[in-house]
């Protein structure tokens, strides 16, 4: 009954606008971010406390925070759901840099392969698959931001539309747009 209701699609609409733009901006600060901490020691161990701090406070501390610097609209659920997602995202692409077989690198530097070689060659491929993982664990984590700003800040989309189930009592509905959410 709820796939039917138009009032779920616009509430995914207007969520996802801010997933999407959060989400994308996550991946361009995060996966280059994380590349080059994974091959710049000295910049990584000054970046690692503020990494770790980012990884282990939680986001949703943050929010108000956000919010006073940004004031209520899209920019900051979009802003919310980047600050979710980049953390994680950096991390895995740091880590997966930084296990790349230094053999491989060495090999290629002894057949004169250029810095671009190596890096197209060697490090990306090596590293892609931690990446993706880092992305699947980002995109978790900004889906998370998404819904818990529009929860505690802004009732709109999929975070306003289950408070109104809740404040309606309608536990089918809250359960049906969780499952939702969860597809």
């Amino acid at each position: 009954q709820l796939l039917f209701d138009s009032q779920l699609w616009l509430a995914l609409w207007i969520s996802n606008q801010a997933l999407l733009i959060g989400f994308t901006a996550a991946l361009v600060v995060g996966v280059p971010l994380g590349f080059a901490l994974g091959t710049l020691r000295r910049t990584a161990a000054w970046v690692d406390p503020y990494l770790h701090l980012l990884l282990v406070v939680p986001t949703t501390a943050l929010i108000p925070v956000i919010f006073i610097l940004s004031g209520p609209g899209l920019a900051t659920r979009a802003l919310v759901v980047c600050v979710f997602a980049t953390p994680i995202i950096i991390q895995c692409a740091r880590t997966a840099v930084a296990q790349v077989d230094m053999r491989l690198v060495d090999l290629a530097r002894a057949f004169c392969a250029t810095r671009v070689q190596i890096w197209r060659r060697i490090i990306v491929p090596a590293a892609l698959p931690g990446v993706l993982v880092g992305i699947r664990l980002g995109l978790t984590r900004a889906v998370e931001g998404m819904i818990v700003v529009e929860i505690l800040l802004v009732a709109v989309g999929v975070g306003g539309l289950l408070l109104e189930y809740q404040g309606q009592f309608q536990a089918a509905h809250v359960y049906g747009l969780v499952v939702v959410v969860m597809i």
